[in-house]
């Protein structure tokens, strides 16, 4: 094997890791009339990156495999969303500022499209969602509960890099900020008591 295919693979294991980013855990009640709940969690255990690149996956959903010959159970039906991301996550809300300037009319790089959304749910780092699927007793030992999604490339492959000439423009200005903080003197009241720091 040459040197560049080992490196290639040893780049194609690495991206495969990411996948173990998407974690899930269940739990099932105990049987009421032989009928089960049984709730999912699944949840993005990537850190959060500075640069604007991040490990999210999208189109994550249940796959749910009934074992049973001739079996009919319309999954769709018995399992249902009980809880998602509200969209207001730190990470979600830095693809939102500022002006995406292109050359034309303005439009931000979206933290995601809508085709994106169309596919499954989406899932930043730090997000969780919750399923929740009826389950009769008798069907629990047939059933494969998988869940599913995909690293995205758009998400994970972002660029995002301050402009260096940029930083003598705005160093200079939080400095004199902490300057002109020192400067003042501030009251807080403590214990009914005025203390200068």
């Amino acid at each position: 094997m040459t040197e560049e295919i080992r490196d290639s693979l040893i780049v194609l294991n690495e991206i495969q890791n990411l996948r173990d980013f998407l974690k899930s855990e269940m739990s099932i009640s105990d049987p009421e009339d032989g009928k089960i709940k049984a709730a999912i969690r699944v949840y993005n255990e990537a850190p959060v990156s500075a640069d604007g690149s991040g490990v999210v996956f999208l189109g994550v959903g249940l796959l749910i495999i009934d074992g049973r010959e001739n079996a009919h159970t319309n999954w769709a039906t018995r399992a249902r969303l009980s809880s998602k991301p509200d969209g207001n996550s730190e990470e979600r809300q830095e693809y939102n500022k500022g002006d995406f300037v292109i050359g034309g009319d303005g439009a931000r790089f979206p933290a995601y499209t809508s085709d994106e959304i169309s596919h499954g749910q989406i899932l930043f780092p730090g997000e969780s969602l919750v399923f929740e699927i009826d389950i009769s007793e008798d069907q629990l030992p047939y059933l494969d509960i998988r869940i599913e999604g995909s690293v995205s490339r758009r998400h994970l492959l972002h660029i995002s890099k301050p402009m260096e000439t940029m930083q003598k423009w705005s160093q200079p200005r939080v400095a004199q900020t902490f300057k002109d903080l020192d400067k003042i003197d501030l009251y807080c009241c403590q214990s009914a008591k005025w203390d200068t720091f």
